[in-house]
């Protein structure tokens, strides 16, 4: 079991169940890599996934010294920074594909939560069946920006139908932006391009003048459900 603590740890440790303990205070969204590893760590106790310690600490090692490259002092035309400068104004939609498409959805939604900006994702191949259409169609897509998440580890005909999209959205007038996962393992990427994007959110609610850590409309939101359950109860 992963939790922050509590009763429900006190009971589990009570009933010998194993507590992986996952510390207290942080917003969910800040807590990706902790509840990442726990869940791993449980997958491979209970004989799911092979024990990926190893793997886990180089993406560890890869994303302590690329959030050093790409800290608040980094230079503007460098890794999240360039890329919430190059979205700065524009609303953008993540593509990824294979490995690539959980960051995907990711990006989008710390874009939502920490900027306060519109931003959509979507996954290849189900793009290349209805969505690429609207791309190279006649529709009005102005202001909106295709970021495509890639690493070397995807399996080549995915390199391939990646490529060809970009292809057709440069033929339909898009500049795709691309953005390289880093490391060796499938973890190292994977954790990397989450690392981009949630630095490149945060950069995007500097420039957009806005504080990253409150979410009033999700708050606002809970509040009101939370009294319709009350009032029904």
């Amino acid at each position: 079991m992963a939790t922050t603590g509590g009763p429900l740890a006190e009971r589990a440790r009570a009933s010998g169940v194993p507590v992986i303990g996952i510390p207290q205070g942080l917003e969910p969204r800040c807590a990706v890599a902790y509840v990442t590893v726990a869940a791993l760590a449980a997958a491979h106790s209970a004989g799911l996934v092979p024990d990926l310690a190893d793997e886990l600490a180089a993406a560890a090692r890869t994303t302590t010294a690329l959030a050093a490259q790409w800290g608040s002092d980094s230079p503007q035309d460098t890794g999240p920074k360039r890329l919430a400068g190059d979205l700065a104004g524009r609303v953008p939609v993540f593509h990824g594909i294979g490995l690539t498409a959980a960051p995907a959805r990711r990006f989008k939604t710390q874009w939502n939560e920490n900027a306060k900006l519109p931003a959509f994702w979507s996954e290849l191949p189900e793009q290349n069946h209805n969505e690429i259409c609207a791309w190279v169609g006649e529709a009005q897509m102005a202001g909106l920006a295709p970021v495509l998440l890639a690493s070397e580890l995807l399996a080549p005909p995915s390199r391939v139908r990646l490529q060809a999209t970009a292809e057709a959205l440069e033929r339909a007038g898009f500049t795709p932006l691309l953005v390289e996962g880093a490391g060796a393992t499938r973890a190292e990427q994977i954790l990397s391009l989450v690392l981009h994007g949630d630095l490149a959110s945060v950069y995007a609610a500097v420039l957009a003048g806005r504080d990253p850590r409150p979410v009033a409309a999700i708050t606002a939101l809970k509040e009101r459900l939370a009294a319709a359950d009350s009032e029904s109860s």
